[in-house]
């Protein structure tokens, strides 16, 4: 699922001879990071069901798989912040960037499906038969699966490429599963994004919200929005793609960036 993305991700930003452009840059100066929830959690059961040992098992064997395929030998790690994993990725990549560790560094998000996920989320009451982000009435998930890789460099020439201009990462300490319903934590996020792009929230076009449709997700989203945007939010559009493909978890945010 991954290297699929990766292959497709490496021939749109540098076409169908994009192993070249990787022997031009170097082993050494190009980087992963693989964002993920529940990489391996598949081989892991049945490892444990058949009281076996399989390094495919591992956290890390994603990562490791795609670094021996492209012969990366600058830094490869794997992140875990749950659902935030894949947006984390794409952050940790541009850091290797800035800190000009590498020259070009893959960014990727990636979860498959698997029953224990699903009876995980099931547990927590958080499945729903349709997910309607921010509506009155949702009350759920749904699960999807994916991967998206994003191809990021510092520069990238006349190459009609994206820019990522700020980023922030924080984190709540408030609830093993529940956020805090004042949305703290994302407004510090979202306020050191601002920051570091050397922008003001008037300048914000629109925003991707994570928009799970769980109550208290997207109730915290609201309240975040609130704390940073003003009055400014009711002129804001907001959108989500979970309510189409679902929850892709550690794969999510890296979509979506895509998007």
């Amino acid at each position: 699922l991954a290297w699929v993305a990766v292959e497709d991700s490496l021939k749109d930003a540098f076409g169908p001879a994009w192993s070249k452009e990787l022997e031009k840059t170097g082993q050494s100066r190009i980087g992963l990071v693989v964002g993920s929830s529940a990489a391996g959690i598949g081989p892991f059961s049945e490892c444990l069901a058949e009281g076996k040992e399989d390094d495919s098992a591992r956290y890390g064997a994603c990562a490791r798989d795609l670094a021996s395929r492209l012969r990366i030998g600058g830094p490869v790690w794997t992140c875990c912040s749950v659902c935030a994993s894949g947006a984390i990725a794409i952050a940790e990549a541009a850091e290797m960037l800035v800190s000009r560790d590498v020259d070009l560094v893959l960014a990727v998000g990636v979860d498959a499906l698997h029953p224990f996920v699903g009876s995980g989320f099931d547990a927590l009451g958080a499945l729903a038969d349709c997910p309607r982000p921010f509506g009155r009435d949702r009350n759920g998930l749904v699960l999807g699966e994916g991967a998206c890789s994003i191809v990021m460099c510092r520069d990238p020439g006349d190459r009609p490429w994206g820019m990522l201009s700020g980023w922030g990462v924080s984190g709540d300490a408030h609830h093993l599963t529940a956020p805090d319903p004042t949305g703290a934590g994302l407004a510090r996020a979202m306020k050191a994004a601002l920051v570091m792009a050397g922008r003001e929230p008037h300048e914000v076009h629109v925003i991707n919200a994570h928009g799970t449709a769980t109550v208290f997700n997207d109730a915290m989203e609201a309240a975040a929005i609130g704390a940073v945007f003003g009055d400014q939010r009711r002129q804001l559009p907001v959108y989500t793609v979970k309510g189409t493909i679902g929850h892709t978890l550690g794969a999510a945010g890296a979509i979506e960036a895509g998007v």
